[in-house]
């Protein structure tokens, strides 16, 4: 999925929470407006006061595997958005890339390929947890079409959307990354 208007648009980190960002990861400073900005949905830097609930909740996930440290979260973590283009229509509405038109969406994804294999390598990245069904089907295909030996974790994505799968999101994530062998990462 792409950022949300109230979460990296408004700051450019990955599931960008406003209080997330500033309180966890310490982060501060002036975040320019964009030529171009949509009048319902303004960039209010880390003045924003909207909550972005994917994003409150994963950066509680690294909160707690980091047993409070975003420095130890981050000795073996890197957050990546494989698609990191907010996307609005003319009344405010978030586009997603599924609903492009097929040759619009095949362009962007070839873009976001390349650049997620070059970090992939870059990174020497052992391990994937990839955050809903469309980057794991993406990232294992990669994988599969550049030969990487990578390992592939899924986890479902923390959107509010799906309430009934993501109930104690925390909790079963954490257990997930515990269960799949990767809490050696992480201080848990």
């Amino acid at each position: 999925m792409n950022p949300g208007p109230w979460g990296m648009m408004q700051n450019g980190v990955p599931f960008g929470e406003t209080n997330s960002v500033r309180d966890f990861l310490d982060l501060f400073g002036t975040v320019h407006k964009p030529d171009r900005e949509h009048p319902s949905k303004p960039v209010l830097g880390f003045s924003c006061s909207r909550s972005e609930i994917s994003g409150r909740r994963f950066w509680e996930l690294a909160r707690v595997l980091g047993a409070g440290s975003p420095h130890q979260f981050f000795k073996h973590a890197f957050v990546h958005n494989y698609f990191p283009l907010c996307l609005l229509s003319s009344n405010g509405k978030n586009i997603t890339p599924s609903e492009l038109k097929a040759n619009v969406k095949k362009e962007i994804e070839r873009a976001c390929d390349e650049c997620l294999v070059e970090v992939l390598l870059l990174l020497e990245i052992e391990v994937v947890v990839a955050i809903g069904r469309f980057v794991e089907k993406r990232v294992q295909k990669l994988c599969s079409r550049a030969n990487l030996p990578i390992q592939v974790v899924f986890i479902s994505h923390p959107s509010p959307r799906n309430p009934s799968s993501n109930r104690d999101w925390l909790n079963k994530t954490k257990n997930l990354i515990i269960d799949s062998d990767l809490a050696k990462y992480f201080a848990v």
